[in-house]
């Protein structure tokens, strides 16, 4: 096996539609790292072009406006900041934009909404530092919107590899290189780092799916858990695993949020269809659900389009009912009398 340094020195000119790998090339995150299949993933990264994922760097001088060549997603983001207009944070998006050096897209102008209401939706909890789970952290523009308002302790992101170094080469711009993590398969089997308490130092740790299902157990709690828009594109049975997951390891005092689109025709892994439907996700019974409502920016969106979607996106907030254990108990004394 190769490390990361030889495998892309081998290839400085075999790869080259993703522009960044230069630089994680020479970053000390990946200078370690080891691997047997670091071909594929370089080319699967570069046949999907996931750095469309990434946030535009806004350049110095040029008003954002005049950055779109492309109507449809100009169009797009005056839609979202419309949107932001009306629920009262254009200003504040558009600060934001500025001071990160992002260039406004009708992506970012979302996850900016998501930011301010999980923020609220926190309260006090927001005042101390918090661990944070993420199930498919994309491109990381949340987490590191939330990190703004937050102190982070621990971010840990479950993603596919490929999106896990999308998310890294974003979030490196605002961390420490030792403040960043990976323990996933791609890395070697004989790295079974246990992600605990110990590593709290780490403020980014990145993990496979799979390795992430086989070690949830010793992970601990979590005060926010995050999934936006990556559960409508789930398997029936993967997506219950990771909600039933997600609730088993958040903290008593937490705070489960989903936003996700109904997908009436999802197809599973085997081709069958079902109703990928956000009002019937099962969610275990140690848990409730305190708001339940249709995505406010994405409703207000499709309503400054003039255009009826055919799917609807729903905003699920999850916290633990801490009464669920009494109510076991007198329904046992119920039915045994």
């Amino acid at each position: 096996m190769a490390s990361w340094k030889t495998f892309f020195d081998n290839r400085k000119n075999e790869y080259t539609s993703n522009p960044f790998w230069d630089d994680i090339n020479n970053d000390h995150a990946f200078t370690d790292s080891t691997t047997d299949n670091l071909e594929n993933l370089v080319k699967h990264l570069n046949k999907r072009k996931l750095t469309n994922y990434l946030n535009r760097i806004a350049k110095k001088g040029i008003p954002w406006e005049k950055t779109y060549s492309d109507d449809k997603s100009f169009k797009e983001v005056k839609i979202a900041i419309e949107a932001l207009n009306e629920l009262g944070l254009k200003k504040a998006f558009l600060a934001t934009m500025a001071d990160l050096e992002w260039v406004p897209t009708m992506v970012n102008a979302r996850h900016f909404f998501y930011s301010e209401f999980v923020f609220n939706e926190l309260g006090n909890h927001g005042n101390k530092p918090i661990r944070v789970l993420e199930i498919g952290g994309g491109s990381g523009t949340l987490s590191i919107l939330l990190r703004r308002k937050l102190e982070i302790s621990n971010y840990i992101d479950v993603d596919f590899p490929e999106m896990c170094i999308v998310n890294y080469y974003e979030q490196r711009r605002f961390l420490e290189k030792n403040h960043i993590n990976f323990v996933s398969q791609f890395r070697g089997s004989d790295e079974s780092t246990a992600i605990n308490k110990e590593n709290d130092k780490k403020l980014v740790t990145y993990l496979e799916p799979k390795y992430f299902f086989e070690n949830y157990a010793q992970l601990g709690s979590f005060d926010l858990i995050l999934n936006t828009h990556s559960f409508q594109e789930m398997d029936l049975a993967i997506r219950n695993r990771y909600i039933d997951t997600c609730c088993n390891l958040l903290a008593s005092d937490g705070v489960f949020f989903n936003v996700n689109w109904e997908h009436k025709k999802m197809s599973n892994r085997d081709g069958t269809l079902f109703d990928n439907n956000p009002l019937e996700y099962p969610y275990p019974p140690n848990v409730k659900i305190t708001k339940l409502r249709e995505d406010e920016i994405s409703k207000l969106m499709r309503v400054n389009r003039n255009f009826k979607r055919r799917t609807i996106s729903y905003t699920t907030v999850i916290r633990k009912d801490r009464d669920w254990f009494s109510k076991i108990l007198r329904f046992k004394f119920q039915v045994s009398r």
